[in-house]
């Protein structure tokens, strides 16, 4: 697993540096995903490529900091919430709904408002708290891909 956080040193940092105006927190961060999402020929998310949620925010924000992103065919992308949404019927459709229902472990670190505001004003502890939240993401994908993967049809959808 590869992982990277914006760190208390980095929001002090950073935020005497402005780019348009605009206080530029994670060009570090973006430098690091490129670098890294470019060694794979596929990626699994959790509604990350709908509108405003991760591959949208991460595009914009490396066309706003000059950072390389990759075009479109260059990595595969299995967003595995359109793969819930198409072959289960629940209630409800969140990542930790979904891994209750089939008893895949996750979601040991509930994300609140507060943890955000925390994280947001360089609390280490919020900082890590919310990596191990996302640390748990990123575990449970595996084993709900195994399980529905077998419904899945071929198709390539890119980042």
């Amino acid at each position: 697993m590869y992982e990277d956080v914006i760190s208390p040193k980095d929001i002090q940092r950073e935020a005497r540096t402005k780019l348009d105006g605009e206080i530029v927190i994670d060009k570090r961060i973006l430098k690091n995903f490129y670098d890294t999402v470019t060694k794979f020929d596929k990626i699994f998310v959790y509604w990350g490529k709908n509108r405003r949620h991760d591959i949208p925010f991460l595009r914009h924000r490396c066309l706003k900091t000059g950072i390389p992103f990759p075009f479109y065919g260059e990595i595969v992308l299995i967003d595995m919430y359109d793969w819930t949404k198409s072959f289960l019927s629940l209630h409800s459709y969140k990542l930790e709904v979904v891994c209750k229902e089939f008893d895949i472990p996750a979601k040991g670190h509930p994300l609140t408002g507060q943890i955000w505001i925390k994280a947001n004003a360089g609390n280490k502890k919020a900082l890590q708290y919310i990596l191990e939240h996302n640390r748990e993401d990123v575990i449970c994908l595996e084993p709900l891909y195994e399980m529905l993967e077998p419904f899945a049809r071929r198709q390539r959808t890119s980042i």
